[in-house]
């Protein structure tokens, strides 16, 4: 792989690809914590409207 270029541009590939794939389940997990940040949000601005009328 040292005198390969292709090798080590393979190389370079695969661990963007695993980098990518990391941050892709980080995003994921975060977008599931906002939606049930969100929703408790949500309930609460429901039930204080409620609690107005």
């Amino acid at each position: 792989w040292l005198h390969d270029k292709h090798v080590r541009t393979g190389i370079r590939g695969i661990l963007l690809w695993d980098r990518c794939d990391e941050e892709f389940l980080r995003l994921k997990h975060e977008l599931l914590a906002l939606k049930d940040w969100f929703m408790e949000e949500w309930l609460i601005v429901a039930r204080a409207m409620e609690n107005t009328e």
